[in-house]
């Protein structure tokens, strides 16, 4: 146990290297910009229009429009995509996290407790209720949650 200690301690202790290094690989040529943002909603906005069916793409077009700052339109896909996936966890944690976006903690939480699955807890699901917990004034309950997430 302590050789793998001390290895951490010295791994610290490296120099970083430099995003363009050209040994580093998978490093992202510069940062994501609106535009990147604005040309992801409109290639996940067109497939979704094509067909709204598409799981993915009500995922990703509701996440870069949340990207983008506009929750109520995110909000509105993921609605449209709990009805066609009413047990799918994925969108109803998304749409839990849009409810909170737009400030609707009550309905957030309910969408959030809804997604969850005691047999398979799920951490972030559990920090995400914890945080609307909190927002909602309800800082026990929010710190139970905290701590049964860790």
């Amino acid at each position: 146990m302590l050789p793998v200690a001390v290895m951490l301690a010295l791994a610290g202790c490296a120099k970083p290297q430099s995003a363009t290094d050209p040994t580093v690989t998978g490093a992202i040529a510069h940062p994501v910009t609106n535009d990147d943002l604005q040309k992801a909603a409109d290639y996940w906005g067109a497939r979704y229009q094509k067909n709204s069916k598409d799981r993915d793409a009500a995922l990703d077009f509701a996440s870069a429009e949340q990207r983008l700052g506009n929750a109520p339109a995110a909000l509105t896909v993921l609605q449209a995509a709990s009805l066609t996936f009413p047990g799918d966890r994925d969108v109803l944690a998304a749409l839990g996290k849009a409810f909170a976006a737009t400030g609707n903690l009550s309905d957030a939480l309910a969408t959030l407790q809804h997604a969850e699955d005691p047999a398979k807890p799920d951490w972030k699901l559990m920090s995400a209720e914890a945080a609307i917990l909190d927002q909602m004034g309800k800082n026990d309950d929010a710190r139970r949650l905290y701590a049964q997430a860790r």
